[in-house]
């Protein structure tokens, strides 16, 4: 039963994830927003190892608004940065590297679930992910510009046609 609402919990942080990630971007940009995703995301997992049902309840509000900023930041980026011939091929290229390492970790995680205690898995997917916000936070991004401008047929100064793929 707590299950249910701690989901609606967590649906509740989505939407409010949702509401204000446009806002935010505009105003911090794609990779901040990612950043600060991750470092919600890894906050709500900690919160899973404490026996508190409302910090639990609380965790679960930041996973939801944090994953939302998260795929909210990449996609807008991943948009922005990509001409509108591409879009197709860079949107399934995504689904194909985000979902196809999803589905091998569930199916490793559930396979170490029997043989490992559940807080350990917790705590090493929870520091991970510090570890990535931290790393998204201090990374030095060079200027981001899309190739909208490129047109097809042109040599770039590398000497290669980058509407070829």
């Amino acid at each position: 039963a707590s299950l249910g609402v701690l989901s609606s919990v967590q649906g509740a942080g989505a939407i409010a994830g949702g509401l204000t990630a446009a806002t935010v971007i505009s105003r911090r940009g794609e990779p901040r927003i990612f950043a600060l995703g991750l470092a919600l995301l890894a906050l709500g997992c900690a919160t899973f190892l404490t026996p508190s049902v409302i910090a639990v309840g609380a965790g679960q509000a930041a996973v939801g608004f944090g994953v939302t900023w998260i795929v909210v930041a990449f996609v807008t980026l991943r948009q922005r940065l990509t001409s509108a011939r591409m879009q197709g091929r860079t949107a399934a290229a995504t689904m194909l590297a985000l979902n196809v390492p999803q589905a091998a970790v569930t199916f490793v995680g559930a396979a170490l679930v029997t043989i490992v205690d559940y807080r350990w898995l917790i705590g090493i997917t929870t520091v991970a992910i510090a570890a990535a916000a931290l790393a998204a936070f201090t990374t030095k991004r060079p200027p981001t510009q899309s190739d909208d401008d490129v047109e097809v047929g042109q040599v770039v100064e590398n000497g290669e046609d980058p509407t070829i793929a």
